[in-house]
Formats: C-alpha cells, sequence, structure tokens
C-alpha cells in the first residue's frame, strides 16, 4: 500500500489521482440505465416475486404445526380465494403432509392465473397497472407505518419499567413493524393486482361543427367588411369578376333638443319664480 494520509485506528490509505480513482470505480457504475424492455421485465419479475413471496407465507401461516391434522386448510383456501379464485379444496390440499409440496402447488397457481391477466390486458398496459397499484399501495402502508412510529415513540420509555433498554426496544420493535409493513405491501400488491378490472373505454367520434355564426364586432380585419375582402380575394384568384361591396349606410343624427329648463345654470334664478337659485329649488 502507498503511503498517504492516516486513515482510521492510524492506518495510513493510499492516495490516489481522480484519474486513477475513476479507473478502479470504472467497473461498478452501470454505464446505461435499463431501457423500456429490460425495465418491463424487471417490473414483471419484481411482481412475480411479490406473488410468490405472499402466497408462501399464506401457506406456511396455515399450517405451522407439524402435525398435518391441525393444519387450517379452511382457512387457507378461504386465503387464497382473497388473492385469485383457486381451485384447490381442503380435501385436496390434505393429499400431502409436506408444506413445501403445497407451497409449491399454490404459487404454480397463481403464477398461471397471473400469467392469464397478463394475456389479457396486454403486457404493457399490465405493467402500467401495476405501476399504479404499487405507488398507491405504498403510499398508504407507508402512512400507517409512520402514524404507528409515533404511537410507540409515545409509550417506549415505559419499557424502562421491566427493566429494559428503551432505545433497544424501540429499534427491535420498529425493525419488526417495517418487516410487517413490507409483507402487507407485497400482500395487498398481489390481491389488487389479481382482482383488479380495467375498464376500455371507447373514443367518443369527433362531432362535425355544422351552422356556425360569426357574431363578433366588427373591425377592420373583422366583421362584414373582412368578409367582403376575403370574398373579393378568392373570387379574384378564380378568375372572376369581384362581387360588389356595398357601403354601409351611416347612422342619422339625431339632434338633442334641451327644455328651458335643462339650459339654465345651477346658480341661475329658478324659472318657478321663487327668487331662489336653481340649485336650491327645482334643481336639486
Amino acid at each position: 500500500m502507498k503511503p498517504g494520509r492516516p486513515g482510521f485506528g492510524g492506518t495510513r490509505w493510499a492516495t490516489t489521482s481522480p484519474a486513477a480513482a475513476r479507473e478502479l470505480a470504472a467497473p461498478h457504475i452501470a454505464t446505461e440505465l435499463p431501457g423500456p424492455k429490460a425495465r418491463a421485465l424487471i417490473e414483471r419479475d419484481e411482481a412475480v416475486a411479490s406473488l410468490r413471496s405472499a402466497l408462501a407465507a399464506t401457506v406456511r401461516s396455515a399450517c405451522l404445526s407439524p402435525d398435518p391434522d391441525d393444519w387450517d386448510l379452511e382457512g387457507l383456501v378461504t386465503q387464497l380465494n382473497e388473492y385469485y379464485p383457486t381451485r384447490f379444496t381442503p380435501d385436496d390440499l390434505a393429499g400431502t403432509d409436506a408444506v413445501e409440496e403445497i407451497v409449491e402447488a399454490v404459487i404454480a397457481e397463481g403464477i398461471e392465473h397471473y400469467e392469464a391477466r397478463e394475456a389479457e390486458f396486454g403486457a404493457e398496459s399490465m405493467r402500467e397497472v401495476e405501476r399504479q397499484v404499487m405507488l398507491r399501495v405504498i403510499d398508504t402502508r407507508w402512512r400507517e407505518h409512520l402514524y404507528e412510529m409515533d404511537y410507540l415513540q409515545e409509550g417506549i420509555h415505559l419499557r424502562a419499567m421491566g427493566q429494559k433498554d428503551p432505545l433497544i426496544e424501540w429499534q427491535r420493535e420498529g425493525f419488526g413493524m417495517f418487516s410487517a409493513m413490507v409483507d402487507s405491501i407485497a400482500e395487498d400488491f398481489v390481491k389488487y393486482v389479481m382482482h383488479l378490472q380495467v375498464v376500455r373505454q371507447p373514443a367518443a367520434p369527433a362531432e362535425e361543427v355544422r351552422d356556425v355564426e360569426y357574431s363578433a364586432p366588427e373591425a377592420p380585419t373583422q366583421g362584414s367588411a373582412g368578409m367582403q375582402a376575403a370574398a373579393a380575394a378568392e373570387a379574384e384568384a378564380a378568375g372572376q369578376p369581384a362581387p360588389e361591396l356595398a357601403e354601409p349606410e351611416p347612422e342619422p343624427m339625431t339632434p338633442v333638443v334641451r327644455s328651458p329648463e335643462e339650459k339654465l345654470g345651477r346658480n341661475e334664478p329658478c324659472h318657478c319664480g321663487s327668487g331662489r337659485k336653481f340649485k336650491l329649488c327645482h334643481g336639486r
């Protein structure tokens, strides 16, 4: 090792140039991100892994006892129907004494149902559904986990009354709650994906616009003058005589006639003969 700056515990680490450091790290850096097809395959593998994990945990939770007579096979069938419509019956599952055989049979049936739904929706639509479901499930479960951690934090100091270190208990119980959250995310994801129904609505046909009337105020470039100018240009392009443009008739001017009372100023004597100013009499 080359001499360099001192490290932790008195060890002297070798110093390298930035270029040498990049060469050492180059094999461990991904040069390309996965393309759409590779990313879709990764997402599918993750969905199948969640399916395997959820079904295996369900079977093992119902077959905890080493004695097959104590297995809750009816409850197992009920739980499997929450994931997908299973064909197994309690009598079918009772035909073996090995838990792993039941696990493999249930997983094979679950994957078969998953592939049937994928063929029904299409691979691309299935990946999009899985993304949306996973985001919603993670959001819901993560918020619940934060609420539970807040509740644990409020009472963790009581562990000291039982001669236990609150910090160690906080770490142990918090890790257990986090692991339970991860398992619940996989279970909810599988249940939603296996039961979700996608409804495809046909695109609405575009309506044909008819009987459109122009009602904007007239302007030099709009209104009747603009329409007439456009008609003249179109006729000229077609080699036809331009239509005669009708000149708009001017509106007649109406004179305003004022009464003698309206001609009085506000400080002039009122026309009623009272001797007071107009503004203090009839001009109020």
